[in-house]
C-alpha cells in the first residue's frame, strides 16, 4: 500500500512539474504574440507610412482631386444641358457631399503619418524595451486568464493595468504592477492525477491555439515586408512606382481642370450676359 502510495506522489509530482513547465511555455508564447501585435506591428506599420505610406497618401489625394473634376465635370455638363446657368456654389456643396468618406480616408492618412513620426521618436531604448518585455512575461504567468483559471477580482484589475501599461510602453506601471504581485502566492494547487491532466490538455491546446496565431499574424502586413523595408533598394522602387502614379495623376489632373474651364467658358459665352456683344 505503501509503494502503491509513492507511486501515486512521484505520478502527481511529475505531472505538477510537466504543468508548470506548460505554463512557463504558454506565458511565453502569450507574451510574444501580444508583443508582435501590440509593440512590433505598430513600429513596423509606423516605419512603412514613413518610408512609403507618405508617398501614398499623395497617390490616394491626387486620386480624390481627380475623382472630383471628374463628378464636377458630369455636374457642368448636366446643368448645361437643361440650359441652366451653372452654379458652381451648389455643384461643390454636391461635392463635399459625394466625398465626404474620401476625405476622411485622407485626414486619416495624414493623422497616422503624424503618429508613426511621433511613435518612432519616442521608442524605448533597447535596455527598456527588454525589461519590459521579461516583466510582461512573468506578469502573463500570473494574471493571464488563460494561464490562471482563477485570478480573482483584484488579478482581473491588475491584468487590464498590464494591458493599458504594456500597450503604452509605460515601464513605471509594469514594475508597480510586479511589485504588487506574490509570485509565491500563485502555487498550482491541484492535487490529483485526473484534475492536472484535464488541465495539461487545456494548456496544451491553448499552446496550440496561440502557435497559430502567431503564424497567421507572421503571415500578414506588415510582417510579411518586415525584411523588404530594411532593403534601402526595395523601399526606393516601391515609392519610385508610386510617385510614377502621382505624376499620372497629377497631368490628368491638369487636363481635367482645362475641361472644367472650357465648359464654364461654353457656359457664359452661350447663355450669360458677358458674351453678349
Amino acid at each position: 500500500m505503501e509503494k502503491e502510495q509513492i507511486e501515486i506522489h512521484n505520478t502527481i509530482k511529475e505531472k505538477k512539474q510537466r504543468l508548470l513547465d506548460l505554463k512557463e511555455k504558454l506565458s511565453g508564447l502569450i507574451s510574444k504574440r501580444d508583443h508582435l501585435l501590440i509593440t512590433k506591428k505598430a513600429n513596423l506599420e509606423a516605419i512603412y507610412s514613413l518610408r512609403i505610406g507618405k508617398y501614398e497618401y499623395k497617390l490616394v489625394k491626387a486620386e480624390c482631386d481627380a475623382a472630383r473634376l471628374r463628378r464636377k465635370i458630369e455636374l457642368i455638363q448636366a446643368q448645361a444641358n437643361k440650359g441652366q446657368e451653372i452654379d458652381l456654389e451648389q455643384i461643390q456643396k454636391v461635392l463635399e457631399n459625394e466625398y465626404r468618406e474620401w476625405e476622411e480616408k485622407i485626414r486619416n492618412l495624414v493623422e497616422t503619418i503624424k503618429k508613426a513620426d511621433s511613435r518612432l521618436k519616442s521608442l524605448l531604448s533597447p535596455e527598456d524595451s527588454r525589461l519590459i518585455q521579461k516583466l510582461y512575461r512573468k506578469l502573463v504567468k500570473l494574471l493571464h486568464p488563460d494561464v490562471n483559471e482563477d485570478i480573482g477580482k483584484m488579478g482581473k484589475i491588475l491584468w487590464q493595468r498590464l494591458q493599458d501599461a504594456y500597450r503604452l510602453g509605460d515601464l513605471e506601471e509594469i514594475k508597480m504592477i510586479d511589485l504588487l504581485i506574490d509570485d509565491d502566492e500563485r502555487q498550482i494547487k491541484v492535487g490529483d492525477a485526473k484534475k492536472l491532466d484535464e488541465v495539461i490538455k487545456s494548456y496544451t491546446g491553448k499552446m496550440r491555439q496561440i502557435s497559430d496565431q502567431i503564424i497567421n499574424i507572421l503571415s500578414c502586413f506588415p510582417f510579411d515586408i518586415e525584411q523588404k523595408l530594411e532593403d534601402s533598394k526595395w523601399v526606393s522602387r516601391k515609392v519610385r512606382g508610386i510617385e510614377v502614379k502621382i505624376k499620372e495623376k497629377l497631368e490628368y489632373i491638369e487636363e481635367l481642370n482645362h475641361i472644367v474651364d472650357l465648359l464654364i467658358l461654353r457656359n457664359i459665352c452661350t447663355g450669360g450676359e458677358s458674351c453678349r456683344g
